[in-house]
């Protein structure tokens, strides 16, 4: 029988104590919103199977500012490969939000899934391989979708 509260009439008094003791804390100091996009990140990871795509390009990084692009910096290119298959991004900031428009590009199939701290977004790329998803959150992002073979491909997650 529950109180409502996580305790349990049926219990010891020690296991009374802990749920206790777990209600203040998580009240009190609960983990931040980045502990918990990671841990559910590491918990998606969990396909040891997946192949993880490489990180080539980012124009955010020092050196690789877009030259000639007009603007307020507010656009941002991203690429990753895995043998034969590659993702192009290209993320554009509207203060707290983005707009995504990538690419597929090499032998895939299937949805492209773009996982976000806050959930997860299926889109089906067009004939030339061009997703688009509009009104993402500032925040952590990754890119999986399956090549040809059926091998699942991983980006990591990036920052955006």
């Amino acid at each position: 029988m529950s109180t409502g509260d996580d305790v349990r009439l049926d219990t010891t008094e020690d296991d009374v104590l802990l749920a206790h003791l777990r209600r203040v804390v998580r009240e009190a100091d609960p983990p931040p919103v980045l502990v918990q996009e990671m841990a559910r990140g590491a918990f998606l990871l969990r396909a040891l199977d997946s192949e993880l795509a490489a990180l080539v390009h980012d124009s955010a990084e020092p050196g690789q500012e877009l030259a000639g692009v007009r603007g307020d910096g507010t656009v941002r290119l991203v690429s990753y490969e895995v043998e034969a298959v590659g993702v192009e991004l290209q993320v554009v900031a509207h203060g707290s939000r983005r707009s995504l428009t990538g690419q597929v590009i090499g032998p895939a199939s299937g949805p492209v899934l773009v996982q976000t701290g806050t959930g997860e977004h299926a889109l089906h790329p067009d004939d030339t391989g061009v997703f688009i998803l509009r009104d993402l959150p500032a925040g952590r992002l990754r890119i999986s979708l399956t090549r040809s073979g059926g091998v699942t491909v991983v980006t990591p997650w990036t920052v955006l």
